[in-house]
Formats: structure tokens, sequence, C-alpha cells
């Protein structure tokens, strides 16, 4: 079970999913598993997107962000139970992409926040009907915007604001 703390996406001050580690059922002693990190970071980046102010919600659009490419570097172990945060940013764009970057990240001890794992991935928008390329929709990228609360730097330098 987790909890996510949407209101510091409302709020313009990022993203952070909140949940314990998962108990994969291995036995006691038996720390996560690549696999079971992916599975946080998939419903980090899940919730994400749930979290985003679009009308009729994210998954009800003509265009979708679909995943492209994903590159996880597994930093440490981490046992079931463990109290995790999930910061997520998107950190650049282009017309019919954008990159994101995940940590998932040991807090248990809150004077000393233990890295698990960093994710990278590109996101691309397709329309759903055609399942085709295309561009990335404004009201998506406003609603990550001021959800952020900072413009998203396109690959060319240039800086999109809300509104």
């Amino acid at each position: 079970m987790s909890t996510t703390d949407k209101s510091t996406m409302a709020g313009g001050e990022g993203f952070v999913h909140h949940l314990a580690a998962p108990d994969e059922g291995h036995g006691p002693g038996i720390h996560l598993t690549n696999l079971g990190v992916a599975q946080v970071l998939f419903e980090a980046r899940s919730d994400y997107f749930l979290s985003l102010d679009i009308d009729g919600g994210i998954w009800n659009q003509p265009v979708l962000p679909m995943i492209r490419e994903l590159l996880i570097r597994y930093e440490s172990q981490v046992m079931p139970g463990v109290p995790l945060a999930c910061p997520i940013a998107v950190v650049s764009r282009s017309q019919r992409a954008f990159v994101m970057e995940e940590s998932v990240i040991d807090i248990s001890d809150a004077s000393s926040p233990r890295l698990i794992a960093t994710c990278r991935g590109v996101h691309v928008a397709v329309e759903s009907t055609r399942g085709a390329s295309a561009e990335m929709p404004d009201p998506l990228i406003d609603a990550i915007v001021v959800g952020q609360g900072a413009p998203v730097p396109t690959v060319d330098g240039q800086e999109r604001r809300p509104g």
C-alpha cells in the first residue's frame, strides 16, 4: 500500500511519491529485487501522471505520453517495509517528447537519506487512435510546468511557460 503526497504537485513544488518498499514474498532477509524496484518506479510514475491537473484526466486524452526508453541504475539494496520517497521531474522536452528523471530514496533515517535507484526515461507523444507520433499536447506541458513550479527547458534552449 502506498501513500502519495499530491499536495506538493498542486503547490508547484514538484512531485514526490511516498511508499514503503513492498514485500515480494521472498522470505525474511531478502532485499527488494531489481524488478521490485522497477515496480516502485512504475507506481511513482503512474501517480505522477494521475496527479497532473488535466481536464478529463491524462489517460482520457487523444494524445498520451508513452515510454520510449528507460534507463534504471541500481545504487543500493533496500529491505521490504522501508519508507521510500520517489521524487520525479520532467527535465527537458522537445516538440514530441520529454525526459523524466526519477529517484528511489530510503528515507528511514531522515538525517541521512540513501539513494536506492535512479531512472531516466524518454516519453513520446502518441495519438492513441492512430498509434502514431504526435506533438506533445499543450495542456500536458502546461500541467507539468505548473506542478513543478518551473518551466521545462526545450532541447533548443527555449522555455515554455503556462498560459
